[in-house]
């Protein structure tokens, strides 16, 4: 869950800083086919760039270290409980903050789910006039406004007789441009980021460019333009439908009409929409920052449940108390002052820059992977214990262990002025280029 979030963060970011500019250069101009293009191209990118980012990995590298040429090696640092996984030294806030995000996205998929529903009443159990690629239903209802969805077509039968023509042309268009396709896909979206108020104002966005590209199709069939527009101010006070349907009332009716006095831009306005290149360079760059990659790694790690790797035994020393200083046999702590390589982190990363060597057997079979090396750092500042906690292949277990054992005396932990052992894991990511 810890991972989702992050995901969603990260991808949140980047859809804000596309959106900004779209609704900048872009949202105003009649060119609804290419909105709705655009629109679709920023869900699909900042869907799929932080996967491309390697969110796991790269941002926890990021974050505590820096990338490594030997065949794209990564390696981060961070101290730990003995017998825990890192997720169990994750703040209490930070999973307060996963239940949270986790309720949000259960409450607003079964809003979702129940509109599906709603809908599906609806349509069914009432009496179908088959129209070709869709079913025309007639309802007594006059307050019902006229609405399309997957293969249906709604409206009362007092506006299918006064205005029928148009609003048929209208949902029409709706129905063969797949919109309602748009509106599942926006809605899933913004119930995975509930969270990021641009989730909701793309979905919004969409909808009205669906309704952009209806009244479009209905004024070039020959209707007159005004009393199109009489009718949509008529049908504005119609009763309010789910969300997941299109429907004649649903966007904003003065926009719409707003909409149909412009021209069509030129050829030169559209190439704003490059514009939406540097936006991504800016998002991208906004992610990759120390800073929100520091709460990215953090929130990637945590899990909803505090979870053990290892057993407690009597030897165990409550985290809030002072660390063991005697035997390894015992968990270390808690420190107040964690051990450090010497000369800080840029130079642990040049040592693993000169020493770690990619295994030529592992590169020949393609292996790769991160594996995760836990050891003690003792009060003098040497290394022991060190041993594999997560492993990937013997040879790169083999050479991940070497380079921690090739490692100088570090600065030891520190607790109330004295040195201390304390315990580290350190993950080192093998990937092929």
């Amino acid at each position: 869950m810890g991972t989702l979030l992050s995901y969603s963060i990260a991808s949140g970011i980047i859809m804000t800083v596309l959106y900004l500019v779209f609704r900048l250069f872009m949202s105003g101009e009649r060119q609804a086919s290419l909105n709705r293009v655009v629109i679709g191209g920023i869900y699909v990118v900042s869907l799929t760039f932080p996967a491309f980012y390697s969110l796991s990995a790269s941002w926890l590298s990021r974050y505590y270290g820096a990338t490594l040429p030997a065949g794209g090696i990564t390696a981060g640092l961070y101290p730990v409980l003995s017998g825990a996984t890192t997720d169990a030294a994750s703040p209490l806030w930070l999973r307060v903050v996963l239940w949270i995000y986790l309720a949000g996205i259960i409450l607003t998929l079964l809003y979702f789910i129940a509109s599906i529903v709603m809908l599906i009443r609806m349509v069914s159990r009432r009496e179908k006039r088959e129209m070709g690629f869709y079913r025309l239903i007639l309802v007594d209802d006059r307050k019902i406004s006229p609405f399309s969805w997957i293969r249906y077509i709604v409206m009362s039968r007092d506006d299918y007789d006064k205005s029928g023509r148009e609003i048929l042309i209208h949902e029409e268009t709706h129905l063969r441009k797949l919109h309602f396709l748009d509106i599942i896909f926006a809605e899933l979206i913004a119930s995975l980021q509930w969270f990021n108020p641009t989730a909701w104002l793309m979905m919004d966005e969409l909808k009205t460019i669906h309704e952009y590209e209806a009244d479009e199709a209905v004024i070039n069939s020959g209707t007159d333009l005004r009393s199109y527009q009489l009718l949509l101010i008529k049908k504005a006070v119609g009763a309010r439908l789910p969300s997941s349907a299109n429907s004649l009332n649903q966007s904003k009716i003065k926009k719409r009409i707003a909409m149909m006095y412009k021209s069509r831009p030129t050829s030169a306005r559209r190439l704003r929409a490059l514009a939406l290149l540097p936006a991504l360079a800016v998002g991208f760059l906004t992610v990759d920052s120390p800073a929100v990659a520091s709460v990215l790694s953090e929130t990637s790690e945590t899990t909803l449940l505090l979870s053990y790797n290892g057993k407690v035994t009597k030897n165990s020393v409550n985290p809030e108390t002072s660390v063991n200083q005697a035997s390894s046999k015992k968990t270390v702590g808690a420190v107040e002052k964690v051990a450090s390589f010497p000369g800080g982190m840029q130079k642990m990363m040049e040592f693993l820059m000169i020493n770690v060597k990619y295994p030529k057997d592992a590169e020949k079979q393609q292996l790769q992977g991160k594996v995760v090396v836990k050891f003690i750092v003792t009060k003098d500042g040497s290394l022991k214990d060190v041993t594999i906690v997560k492993g990937v292949a013997e040879s790169l277990d083999n050479e991940a262990i070497r380079v921690v054992k090739a490692m100088p005396k570090w600065i030891p932990a520190e607790t109330g002025g004295k040195k201390v052992d304390s315990e580290y894991w350190l993950p080192i990511d093998f990937r092929l280029k």
